[in-house]
């Protein structure tokens, strides 16, 4: 079980405005929990895969 905090309470607990937890990592390649406010962006590269739990995701325009 992994807590993940409220992402209305996020903003002010990181200077990047987000909270990331690293949970496991098998043959390469590694699962992590990631937190961010509303309307904030993340960099991704090819091959990398999103799980939105709670909101939504969108791509580049």
């Amino acid at each position: 079980m992994v807590y993940v905090r409220n992402p209305a309470n996020v903003e002010n607990c990181a200077p990047d405005k987000a909270v990331r937890q690293d949970l496991i990592e098998i043959a390469n390649i590694r699962i992590s929990v990631e937190v961010l406010p509303c309307g904030q962006k993340v960099k991704t590269e090819a091959g990398d895969g999103i799980r939105v739990l709670y909101g939504a995701c969108m791509g580049a325009a």
